[in-house]
């Protein structure tokens, strides 16, 4: 049998781990919602006048317009592929 003092160290055992084992799960949740905000606050889209604005946004499937990716970005940078664009656009409220 395990006396008092065994008794409790046991209890204080099982309470650190399962403190230990919360921390953790909080760290790992704080760095996940880290890198997330990152990925979409740091958005970058491309644009090409020979993509499609069903495409992702990514430099090998641009999109088409400009339109369609300042309406998928509120923050980020927008690049513009290399052609000629036969479009106008009225940017405002954009940084």
């Amino acid at each position: 049998m395990l006396n008092i003092a065994d008794r409790l160290a046991s209890k204080q055992h099982r309470f650190g781990s399962k403190l230990h084992s919360d921390t953790m799960k909080a760290l790992y949740l704080l760095i996940f919602l880290s890198i997330a905000t990152k990925t979409v606050c740091s958005q970058e889209l491309f644009v090409s006048p020979t993509g499609n604005d069903n495409y992702a946004g990514t430099k090998n499937e641009p999109l088409k317009t400009l339109s369609k990716a300042l309406s998928l970005s509120s923050q980020g940078t927008i690049y513009l592929l290399e052609g000629n664009y036969k479009q106008s656009t009225i940017i405002s409220n954009k940084n």
